[in-house]
C-alpha cells in the first residue's frame, strides 16, 4: 500500500495539465491571466479568427533585446479590438510598441458582449 501511495502522489492531475498545456486557466492562480473565458457574466469563450504576431523590432533584435509585454484589449461585439493598452512594460518601449500594435490588428470571432481580455505576448531570441 505505501509504493501505491508514493506513486499515487507523484502522478500529477491530467485535467489540470492539459488544460495549461490548452492555455486555459484553471483558476487556482488569482493572478493567472485568462485564457479562453472571460469572469463576470459567466463563461465566454474568445477564440482568435485572426491573430497577429507582434514584428520583431529591428533595432531590438539588433541589440538583443527580449521582453513579454502585457497588453488589455477591448474586443466589440464584432470582435474588432476597439483599443488596447499595456498593463506590464517589458521595459522596452520597441518591443511594447510592436505587442499593441499586433493586439490593435487581431481580429477575434463575434461574441455575445464587449469584454476586455489580456494577452501577453513573449518577444524571445531563438
Amino acid at each position: 500500500k505505501k509504493e501505491n501511495t508514493m506513486i499515487d502522489n507523484k502522478i500529477s492531475n491530467p485535467l489540470k495539465s492539459e488544460n495549461q498545456k490548452k492555455g486555459i486557466s484553471t483558476g487556482e492562480n488569482k493572478d493567472d491571466n485568462e485564457k479562453g473565458s472571460i469572469k463576470g457574466k459567466g463563461k465566454l469563450k474568445i477564440t482568435c479568427l485572426k491573430c497577429i504576431s507582434p514584428d520583431y523590432p529591428e533595432r531590438a533584435l539588433r541589440k538583443g533585446l527580449e521582453g513579454k509585454p502585457l497588453i488589455k484589449v477591448w474586443i466589440l461585439t464584432n470582435g474588432s479590438v476597439e483599443k488596447a493598452s499595456i498593463l506590464r512594460s517589458s521595459g522596452i518601449s520597441l518591443i511594447d510598441n510592436a505587442a499593441l500594435k499586433a493586439a490593435l490588428e487581431s481580429v477575434f470571432y463575434p461574441i455575445e458582449y464587449n469584454v476586455t481580455f489580456k494577452i501577453e505576448y513573449e518577444l524571445k531570441l531563438r
